[in-house]
């Protein structure tokens, strides 16, 4: 995970107005009320819908919310390019092996008032999404990505697992509701780790000083919202780290 930046990034022209024509009248009041139960009551639990089920449409799909991120293909792109369409949590591209989604930071079952809050939204992978859910901790919460610096709150190892930072709870349980220790994912972060330190050993072999080396290395981390930048940048600083005391 790497710190992404809203920027502008703004809703579709009319969005509030969308929202309130595609909701009842009592929806604000009852989702306030909801909202005040504490998090691990049950009531809470057993999600908006059950709690006030005249608050929200009659629908014969599963969906007890109106998707209106479904029907306006900006909202998707938009989200999206805040990562270069690349999973907001494990970093991996949405392409051939599954879609990016619309995901809601804190879930509308147990937090309605953000349904439709625009900056409730992050571009996630099928899997992380699927992993998730409708999960939120009982204490704390999870990593946000754009706020302060999540990469430093991660521990990636060369052979692709990822740990929390010593004393983080937050980011410990982001890693297991998100499934980001997932073997597929391991396997994905270890084969771009071992591609660049690959190329980082022979920099460090070849007969440079170095403060050449320093260079030519610094040329291999990688762009931030490229997939799995978090792993391979810290698996990079680490080697030069040991290179540099080594020289001491």
């Amino acid at each position: 995970m790497i710190r992404l930046d809203r920027g502008d990034l703004k809703p579709p022209a009319q969005w509030d107005e969308k929202v309130r024509e595609n909701l009842p009248e009592a929806f604000e009041e009852r989702a306030r009320e909801f909202e005040d139960l504490p998090l691990s009551a049950q009531e809470r639990r057993d999600g908006f819908r059950r709690f006030a089920p005249g608050a929200l449409p009659k629908v014969k799909s599963k969906r007890d919310f109106p998707p209106l991120w479904r029907r306006e293909s900006y909202v998707k792109e938009a989200i999206g390019g805040m990562s270069e369409e690349h999973c907001a949590y494990c970093q991996s591209p949405s392409g051939a092996d599954q879609f990016g989604q619309v995901e809601h930071f804190k879930p509308k079952s147990l937090f309605p008032s953000l349904a439709y809050d625009w900056n409730n939204y992050f571009y996630s992978c099928e899997l992380c999404n699927h992993h998730k859910l409708d999960k939120w901790p009982a204490k704390g919460g999870y990593v946000r990505p754009d706020e302060g610096q999540p990469e430093s709150r991660f521990v990636f190892l060369e052979d692709g697992k990822v740990t929390a930072a010593i004393g983080d709870d937050e980011a410990a349980v982001t890693i297991d509701d998100f499934g980001l220790d997932r073997k597929g994912l391991r396997r994905k972060r270890r084969l771009a780790v071992e591609k660049t330190l690959r190329l980082a050993h022979a920099i460090i072999e070849a007969r440079l000083d170095l403060s050449q080396k320093r260079e030519l290395i610094k040329t291999l981390l990688p762009s931030p919202l490229s997939p799995y930048s978090a792993a391979v940048d810290q698996s990079v600083r680490q080697l030069w780290q040991m290179l540099a005391e080594k020289s001491r």
